[in-house]
């Protein structure tokens, strides 16, 4: 009865280092890249948070915090520099297409198509339950989808 105790924890040992070995000798999976509506959700979600705080002193636009941010294309960074750097920059945000602050957003399904994307987004106003819509369109870029313009 011992010797067979022994076989069967030996047994188990095995198994489980054989599977420990499998586990860590799997190449790593790759990570994927975030859905279109998912980019659109989270830089809305941080812009508008940030916007927010202009009631204290802080613009999010005017320090250009979008500069950073890995969710927008470089040529719609580049947009938005040239829009800010003109001698009379225009009134609205463009990003909100807007020169008030959202309450709140709420981003639609996802159209895709290739590698291009379109996302509705619902803008809420303060004092006004209809949204105003914005379009989003996003462009994948070396596989990560990318916003590329904000558009009525």
């Amino acid at each position: 009865m011992r010797a067979g105790t022994v076989l069967t924890g030996g047994f188990v040992l095995l198994v489980a280092a054989t599977w420990l070995t499998a586990l860590f000798a799997t190449p790593a999976r790759a990570i994927e890249a975030p859905a279109p509506g998912e980019v659109v959700k989270a830089f809305y979600g941080d812009y508008v948070e940030a916007s927010g705080a202009r009631a204290v002193g802080s613009n999010p636009l005017v320090e250009r915090i979008y500069r950073s941010s890995e969710l927008l294309s470089p040529e719609l960074i580049a947009e938005v520099d040239t829009f800010l750097d003109a001698p009379q920059p225009g009134l609205a945000d463009p990003f909100l297409l807007a020169q008030d602050i959202p309450v709140s957003v709420a981003v639609g399904c996802a159209s895709v198509d290739g590698d291009r994307a379109e996302v509705v987004v619902d803008m809420f106003w303060g004092g006004n339950a209809t949204p105003s819509q914005r379009l989003v369109t996003l462009k994948r870029l070396e596989g990560q989808w990318r916003i590329a313009a904000v558009s009525f």
